[in-house]
């Protein structure tokens, strides 16, 4: 995936998702990381999509809107709001929500913002709730894989090379 650029950037947008999760002195500061994670990732997928054409370049805007749904309600509500009712159609109605990996998520209750942009779909067969915003994230990235791994998310520096060259591009 050569056309992808600022790597680190994404890498440590996802520290600062996990962090609270790491360290528990770390709690208190969720909504901070948050709002620092979604700044880092806005900014990766910015780069990308400013050095992508075609395909890649939709797909990665495709990507930004999901992880922007997920950042939009997990910060007024200190994490992803998870509904227990989803919970319970998936089989685990008893799930602690802020345990282990979903460290980041938070029981939807009546004084959740934006309810439908958390986790509130069942997936079923893989024994997981997920949110709109996560749908697009997934399409978003598996599709700029996609179009990378077939050519078609090569960079507009490379495009222009090829221009300069007299190389058809």
């Amino acid at each position: 995936m050569s056309g992808l650029r600022r790597a680190e950037l994404a890498v440590v947008a996802v520290v600062l998702q996990a962090a609270p999760g790491l360290h528990a002195g770390l709690e208190a500061r969720r909504g901070t990381l948050l709002i620092a994670s979604g700044v880092l990732l806005t900014g990766w997928f910015v780069i990308n999509i400013r050095a992508t054409r075609g395909a890649c370049r939709i797909a990665l805007a495709v990507a930004l809107g999901g992880a922007a749904l997920n950042l939009t309600v997990m910060v007024p509500n200190g994490g992803m709001p998870v509904s227990t009712t989803a919970l319970a159609e998936i089989g685990r109605g008893d799930a602690d929500v802020t345990d282990g990996q979903l460290y980041k998520h938070r029981v939807a209750d009546e004084t959740t913002h934006l309810i439908f942009l958390g986790d509130v779909l069942p997936l079923r067969p893989l024994g997981m709730v997920i949110s709109i915003g996560d749908i697009a994230l997934f399409v978003g990235l598996v599709w700029a894989v996609a179009a990378m791994a077939t050519g078609a998310g090569a960079s507009m520096q490379a495009s222009r090379r090829a221009n300069a060259s007299g190389a058809p591009g």
